[in-house]
């Protein structure tokens, strides 16, 4: 069970990402989004960390950051 706290959440996700996907992340940021469908907040925040905007949502369900313009094509089968 995750407490109802933000930091708590966060913490799980950053440890959750580190031991799946440890091999191949460099580094992690956490971005604070109002409303990431806002093309104007999503390219200040990610500018403020020298990154380009490419965020994708996936079904409505989680955002991530690509490295590049390629559609995301998932590799699994959610249950």
């Amino acid at each position: 069970m995750i407490a109802n706290s933000l930091q708590t959440t966060l913490e799980l996700a950053k440890k959750n990402n580190l031991d799946n996907y440890g091999d191949v992340i460099m580094v992690q940021h956490v971005i604070h989004f109002v409303n990431c469908t806002d093309r104007v907040e999503v390219k200040a925040e990610f500018e403020r960390i020298g990154l380009v905007p490419r965020i994708e949502i996936e079904s409505g369900q989680f955002a991530f950051w690509k490295p590049d313009d390629r559609k995301h094509l998932s590799k699994s089968t959610p249950k």
